[in-house]
């Protein structure tokens, strides 16, 4: 059989790097423990080798922050988090490695401006959030003009919204 994984054990709790591996034997992803809980980082890998994730740990809570790569090696999310849950500023890049959304959360709530760029990384969109809901939002037409929401708009932005992660009240 193929080992799935490792863990190390001090005083029967997981202490040290537990290691994951696919059916092939390849490693998928190893995550520090101490006294039995997630403390430290995690990383998870491509089939290739490559790494796709590097999250921080806290008391098994993802704490500061967290990067995922696209398997060409570019960043595709870069986040920060406090005890578990979303807080500060996360960035989007598309593969090319331009921006392509950043947005602020508080305590895993959106809040603030969440910009939006096409895949140059010009500015077209920009929606204004308070408490998790989309207040205001502009659109960036290509002479360069605001263009703000009207309200069905508004509304289609916080269903956008509720896919990209974070809490929407």
């Amino acid at each position: 059989g193929v080992i799935e994984t490792i863990i190390n054990y001090k005083d029967n709790k997981e202490n040290g790097y537990t290691y994951y591996y696919d059916e092939q034997g390849i490693l998928t992803g190893k995550e520090y423990y101490k006294n039995g809980k997630r403390d430290g980082k995690s990383y998870s890998y491509y089939p290739n080798g490559k790494i796709e994730a590097i999250d921080n740990y806290k008391q098994d809570k993802v704490h500061n922050k967290s990067i995922e790569y696209y398997e060409n090696g570019s960043v595709r999310l870069e986040s920060n988090c406090k005890n578990g849950s979303l807080h500060g500023t996360s960035k989007y890049y598309w593969e090319n490695g331009k921006i392509a959304f950043s947005g602020s959360y508080v305590e895993g709530m959106r809040n603030g401006p969440f910009r939006f760029y096409d895949i140059e990384g010009k500015l077209i969109k920009v929606i204004n959030i308070a408490n998790g809901k989309a207040v205001s939002g502009y659109n960036i037409n290509n002479q360069g003009n605001r263009e703000e929401f009207t309200k069905e708009e508004l509304k289609l932005s916080n269903y956008q919204l509720s896919h990209i992660g974070g809490k929407v009240s």
